[in-house]
């Protein structure tokens, strides 16, 4: 039976007269449109029940469903209700066209189906009095049916838009695995307020419940929460904050922004509350990005907890070095030593724009293949080394230890106590490209490195922590003769003294002293499922490897170059 549409029917006390036969009145609810003919005095309540409502042109007042409504209105006997003394012969016919074409309307509404290309069997093979093998023709009668059940489920895919990449996720094949080895006749799948409210606390209830192994290790090992700020395809602000232990991350929530200003102030009042929820005992760091407000946040934590750390999240800051060395800025009143700096990276520059304005070309213009060969007896080779080639590979070889220290630190695993030990790696790696290419001899000076080396450096001054130097100085292989001899130089972290090194700080900090429930269970659900997903041996080999990651795009994460991570680059706000 349908509900009233009570944002306007409660309004409606138009006359006989004026409420019908005028021609002109829009309908509110095509399903029920004799709601517009009464007025309605109380709402149904949550769940059920009928709407409380009087008649326009009758005393009657009546708490019932929307068929006696209409049977009021039309003259219908036998109904259980008397009919309305107050409406005319004119006035009837006018409501009964009125039923008439909003029933055509909602015929129109309905979703059409075309005829799929395979057809199911029309005989049935399955009878509980069968005995014996299949014959040949059962057989052929159930891959017909195999193949009309491929073609449901591909074309429900098609039109929903679903990525082909859900056909490896594991619990939709594990849903009809287990569909087709029961006797479920007559089971229908949920529907949308079933899966929207029932299933979906049911199915957080049980998220929850896989995540108390997690949430028992805080208390000894300690916990980290991260936080980033990001916006939807609306583009509302969403803060997102994930808790990070020894054994595996945990989504924690997500906080709509929505009309807030994100101040340091603000940011640390949310941190606060996740702070005490997870048990401010338990939390040993707070990671954010390097945002002058999500760092302002971080130190304001960091000044009220003794025993909290903050730390600027390593991946960010690798990404705006990353930035700085393929696309500097240059003040609009450079001085001399800017344009120094512009003039050794231009040709970064040069090469990052000639290949985004390639990749753009080929991405929007889907017939530039056609439209080359037409004007053009040439193809799409290369066999001599061009002059462009050869920079794009002695940048790639430059930024490649970036990248690679990107790639590793943007993972699920622990990785704080390697952080230290990598970074001043990748610097050294960088440098033996540079001097490689260069020609030059470790001791001479080049120009190009001292500007990156000095862009890295001063990204680490930002960024580190005495944290990074206490885990790294923890770890028993920096002790290890096999690590010491693989290196010229190389010493255990307590004989460290470098003037980029934040030993000097450790002794010197004093450290021991879309309803918005409904969205918050999905988000909730939707990121700890691939959470825990992702812990499988499954989801890294078989037909179910990376099921949640890249859509139709790859396959895997290898072989993404340099210049697509580009694009992932956060600009840093102005200070």
């Amino acid at each position: 039976m349908a509900s009233p549409n009570l944002s306007s029917a409660g309004s409606a006390s138009a006359t006989a007269s004026g409420s019908v036969g005028s021609g002109s009145r829009e309908t509110t609810d095509i399903k029920a449109p004799l709601w517009d003919h009464v007025t309605i005095l109380d709402r149904p309540k949550a769940g059920g029940g009928n709407a409380l409502w009087r008649c326009n042109y009758c005393p009657l007042e009546k708490s019932s469903s929307y068929t006696r409504v209409e049977a009021h209105l039309l003259q219908k006997s036998g109904k259980g209700i008397i009919k309305c003394p107050k409406v005319s012969y004119e006035m009837l016919s006018e409501m009964r066209r009125e039923v008439e074409r909003c029933k055509e309307l909602v015929e129109r509404a309905k979703t059409r189906t075309v005829a799929l290309p395979v057809a199911p069997s029309s005989g049935n093979y399955n009878k509980k009095n069968k005995r014996g093998p299949a014959s040949t023709l059962e057989k052929s009668w159930a891959l017909q049916d195999r193949k009309h059940l491929d073609a449901l489920i591909v074309r429900a895919m098609y039109s929903g838009g679903v990525s082909f990449i859900f056909l490896r996720t594991p619990y939709f094949k594990e849903a009809f695995a287990f569909a087709c080895s029961r006797n479920l006749q007559g089971y229908t799948i949920p529907g949308y307020n079933r899966a929207r409210e029932s299933l979906l606390k049911q199915e957080r209830r049980h998220i929850e419940h896989l995540l108390e192994s997690t949430k028992s290790t805080w208390p000894e090992k300690g916990v980290t929460i991260c936080n980033d700020g990001w916006s939807d395809p609306q583009r509302r602000p969403i803060i997102n904050f994930i808790a990070v232990s020894e054994k595996a991350p945990m989504f924690f929530r997500a906080d709509n922004c929505e009309g807030e200003y994100k101040s340091k102030e603000y940011i640390a009042e949310k941190l606060r509350t996740i702070i005490d929820e997870v048990c401010r005992q338990n939390v040993v760091q707070i990671i954010t990005d390097n945002a002058a407000n999500c760092k302002g946040a971080g130190l304001l934590i960091e000044a009220e907890y003794d025993h909290i750390f903050w730390t600027p999240c390593v991946v960010h800051t690798l990404n705006l070095a990353m930035k700085n060395i393929c696309e500097p800025k240059v003040p609009r009143t450079p001085t001399d030593e800017d344009m120094h700096v512009w003039g050794q990276v231009k040709f970064i520059h040069n090469v990052k724009v000639e290949a985004t304005m390639i990749k753009n070309f080929i991405m929007n213009h889907g017939m530039r293949l056609s439209m080359f060969d037409e004007f053009s007896h040439l193809k799409l080779l290369s066999i001599a080394e061009t002059r462009f080639a050869s920079v794009v590979y002695y940048i790639l070889r430059i930024t490649t230890p970036i990248y690679d220290m990107i790639r590793f630190a943007d993972t699920d695993t622990p990785c704080l106590h390697l952080i230290y030990e990598m970074w001043d790696s990748m610097i050294e790696k960088v440098k033996k490209e540079i001097y490689l290419y260069e020609g030059k001899e470790p001791n001479e000076e080049s120009d190009l490195y001292s500007i990156i080396h000095d862009i890295l450096i001063a990204r680490w001054t930002k960024g580190n922590n005495p944290l990074h130097c206490l885990t790294h100085s923890l770890n028993p292989r920096f002790y290890s003769n096999k690590w010491l001899e693989e290196g010229a130089g190389r010493l255990p972290p307590t004989r460290i003294r470098r003037n980029w090194s934040t030993y000097s700080f450790i002794h010197s900090v004093k450290r021991n002293a879309l309803t918005p429930k409904r969205a918050e269970d999905l988000v909730f659900v939707h990121s700890n499922l691939r959470h825990l997903s992702r812990r499988t041996d499954a989801y890294k080999t078989g037909e179910t490897r990376m099921w949640d990651v890249g859509g139709d795009s790859f396959d895997s994460l290898s072989g993404v170059g340099l210049l697509e991570v580009a694009d992932l680059f956060i600009d840093e706000p102005e200070l």
